[in-house]
């Protein structure tokens, strides 16, 4: 009891408490290691920042106290703004411009009360001491409560798969290219007419499926394809959460696709911004968060960078690491690139099932139609995914790619099936909604000629259904096809 009022433990227990609910928040998202990790990296900053204080200050509570109250707005920061901006009466409070001097204020005046009363920060040492070891052991006793509760697996329809019907296991190479717009919306929205692609898919033996995506987001898009099933109820289509991307992360790690194909005996690669199975995503990215960036999304320097760190990369406030974070999605689409020709060129004893996944025609649009960087200023201007030539650029960039990739597929190994698909369609501006789930959809079985019968037009929860059951002698009833339109949550206004 005695080394409460005099030892700043709080100072160690802030991290604890951080992970702890952090963990407790995203329960069944996160590891024990990545938690692990993040907390002793929380633990070694507040403990540097202390022992610069108290090199100045020569007093081990009143330097404790400065970092804490530092290190809690800090940490907690999006937390903060998100509730001020969820009250009506509050919401101006929440922006940049007013929070973040109001914080600055409030810690000089922090430092300013601690300095003039000794006898206040023994009391605030003994009550935050109290008040971490209650909230602790508050999220470690929720934390047990769940493990015991938690199912780990999520519950799925069975999917039959008939593995002695397979005749033959080519190597499937399935190429995802973010928010690639269908032939219709791209036409009517742009007035572009993606013919040239198009009469590539034809003259090297890929069929044009006839597919639409079922949601207009990626994670939902994408569970539902590799798991040949829609998601499960349990969120709102008007308001989706930081839970229910979470969740559909999950949906894919665990894909049904995934598990049918390892079955088969094929080795999978992962060069996708998911993880899948016991293969963790190509790179780290905002697109899906790592363990830690689960937590740390909300800490004040992320979430200033992600609101409006694009101010500062161009013009005479620039800074030159924001401008190298936001070309971290072009480096990301070379290194899948780059990865993806060397697995072409590998000889393998098994067959392999390829997921590469490219953030094209994904904003921000870096390059023009002949792959040369455009300016800084257009790069980092978010009004730029809404300007046609700029776009249009972008679409031919990708094409290039896709004709690229396909090209080296099909000479080093003829056999292959090649999937040339998209998530969802274009989802930018004022547009019909229909657009939105618009996709494409080419694919190449090699030298093998389908006889099965597929539907005249079918969404992507029956893709790998179709696939099945023409180049792997299957028999999957299709799903009645549908299309849901998701919306982001924003807090109350």
């Amino acid at each position: 009891m005695r080394s409460l009022k005099k030892i700043p433990l709080f100072l160690f227990l802030l991290p604890l408490f951080f992970c702890l609910h952090g963990s407790v928040e995203n329960f069944g998202y996160v590891t024990a290691s990545g938690v692990i990790k993040l907390c002793l990296i929380i633990l070694a900053v507040l403990l540097l920042f202390f022992f610069i204080i108290k090199y100045f200050t020569k007093d081990l509570v009143f330097s404790a106290l400065i970092v804490f109250y530092i290190g809690v707005w800090n940490l907690f920061f999006g937390a903060l703004q998100d509730w001020l901006k969820s009250r009506h009466i509050l919401l101006w409070l929440g922006s940049y411009s007013v929070l973040l001097p109001v914080l600055l204020v409030s810690t000089i005046t922090w430092i300013i009360l601690l300095k003039r009363n000794k006898n206040f920060q023994n009391k605030l040492l003994y009550y935050f001491n109290i008040l971490l070891l209650i909230y602790c052991a508050y999220d470690i006793s929720i934390l047990i409560i769940k493990s015991f509760n938690h199912d780990k697996k999520t519950q799925k329809t069975p999917v039959a798969f008939n593995y002695a019907a397979v005749k033959s296991r080519p190597n499937v190479y399935y190429l995802l290219f973010d928010g690639y717009p269908g032939y219709k919306s791209l036409k009517d929205r742009f007035g572009y007419a993606n013919d040239s692609l198009y009469s590539y898919f034809n003259k090297n033996g890929f069929g044009i499926l006839p597919t639409f995506s079922n949601y207009n987001l990626t994670y939902f898009s994408l569970s539902a394809v590799f798991n040949m099933q829609y998601t499960q109820e349990g969120f709102n289509s008007a308001s989706v959460t930081e839970k229910d991307y979470l969740h559909q992360m999950v949906e894919v790690k665990n894909g049904k696709v995934f598990s049918i194909f390892s079955k088969m005996g094929y080795s999978i690669k992962n060069l996708s911004i998911f993880n899948v199975q016991n293969t963790h995503s190509f790179a780290n990215n905002e697109t899906v968060p790592s363990d830690i960036e689960l937590f740390t999304y909300k800490i004040l320097y992320r979430k200033f960078i992600k609101d409006v760190g694009w101010l500062f990369i161009t013009g005479k406030y620039q800074v030159p690491f924001l401008k190298k974070i936001f070309f971290l999605k072009d480096e990301f689409n070379k290194g899948v690139e780059r990865n993806l020709y060397n697995i072409i060129g590998e000889k393998s004893t098994n067959p392999i099932f390829v997921y590469s996944h490219f953030l094209l025609p994904h904003p921000p649009i870096y390059v023009d139609s002949t792959g040369n960087y455009l300016p800084d200023s257009i790069i980092d201007n978010r009004a730029t995914i809404l300007n046609k030539n700029y776009y249009l650029g972008y679409i031919k960039y990708t094409n290039s790619k896709i004709i690229s990739i396909s090209n080296q597929i099909i000479k080093a190994d003829p056999g292959a099936v090649i999937i040339v698909m998209s998530d969802h369609g274009y989802t930018f501006g004022n547009i019909t909604p229909s657009y939105f789930f618009d996709n494409i959809c080419a694919v190449r079985l090699g030298d093998f000629i389908c006889s099965n019968y597929y539907p005249s037009k079918f969404s992507g929860v029956n893709f790998f259904r179709y696939l099945f059951n023409c180049r792997y002698n299957q028999n999957f009833p299709y799903l009645k096809d549908t299309i849901v339109e998701l919306k982001d949550y924003l807090p109350p206004r």
